[in-house]
């Protein structure tokens, strides 16, 4: 299971009451996540899963991508016991990971209108006086090896498994500049005007930077804009994982291969340090990114 998946399956339930309203209940946790979607509401919907804002990129990214497709399915909320299947997964979990509560029951998501579908059962508990979606955090001892650990050090390691079928690329690498030269210049405006659009709210400007599959993601299957309300939505599920700044600290550079290494936050506000790998393309010689699985994210606030 990914880490989105195990945010999206750990919990669910409530946003803050105020003090004159009754006690909470699964059954009015169900309906806040039934109106949420309803509303396309992005506020509404993550203020329901606990730990939402000190969470990964890629965990805020799941619990808004949940949200749009439960919308475009016409979802039902209801809630029931936990299932059997939920616990067993649950043993077999990320070890350097650690849910924010024992679940008390789960959050059945289901719907299909037309081509989309969408079904999710999610654990939730009390959290104080509301019900939520339980989070997942890294445990104390992945998150103390996690903060000291420098960007330079989670290239070095990434890099000793080699890259990509070679195991000694790193070797056969000719050594960046500390600013990364001219590929480090590429890979920081590759970033800028995406960042500039999230900040600006701007869907339009986020569909141009993010090329042709900006094109698809904010228009309907007939190419025409989507309303203005799920653009926004689209918009505010890319930030979590969109690099809003970064700095590049060095990297290595092989043929049409290099590795920068980096230091950056993303629209989650976490801090992110480590390798990210560029290919040149064949078609105009531009420097891409080409993936970052050894990229390592501090949650903020943790």
């Amino acid at each position: 299971m990914n880490r989105a998946h195990r945010f999206a399956a750990a919990a669910l339930a409530a946003l803050t009451v105020p003090a004159c309203a009754t006690a909470d209940s699964p059954a009015a946790f169900a309906q806040r996540m039934q109106k949420a979607i309803a509303a396309q509401d992005a506020d509404a919907f993550t203020a329901e899963f606990d730990g939402y804002a000190t969470s990964e990129g890629q965990a805020q990214w799941a619990a808004l991508y949940l949200l749009r497709k439960c919308h475009e399915a016409g979802c039902t909320v209801t809630t029931g016991p936990v299932p059997p299947e939920a616990v067993e997964k649950m043993k077999k979990g990320d070890p350097d990971e650690e849910p924010t509560a024992v679940p008390e029951g789960f959050i059945f998501l289901t719907g299909k209108s037309g081509t989309s579908s969408m079904k999710a059962e999610l654990g939730y508990a009390k959290f104080g006086t509301a019900y939520k979606v339980i989070g997942t955090r890294p445990t104390a001892a992945r998150l103390a090896k996690l903060k000291a650990t420098t960007a330079q050090a989670a290239t070095e390691e990434s890099l000793a498994k080699g890259l990509g079928d070679d195991p000694a690329w790193k070797q056969k690498a000719t050594p960046l500049p500390a600013d990364g030269g001219e590929i480090g210049q590429a890979f920081l405006a590759e970033l800028k005007p995406m960042a500039d659009a999230i900040r600006a709210k701007d869907p339009d400007a986020a569909a141009k930077a993010s090329g042709p599959f900006g094109g698809r993601l904010y228009a309907d299957d007939d190419g025409k804009p989507l309303p203005p309300v799920t653009r926004q939505l689209i918009l505010r599920s890319q930030t979590p994982r969109t690099f809003m700044d970064a700095r590049v600290l060095g990297g290595y550079v092989k043929d049409d291969q290099a590795v920068l290494t980096i230091e950056a936050t993303n629209g989650a506000g976490s801090t992110l340090r480590g390798p990210i790998v560029l290919r040149k393309s064949p078609v105009d010689g531009a420097w891409q990114r080409a993936g970052q699985p050894d990229l390592i994210e501090i949650p903020k606030g943790l």
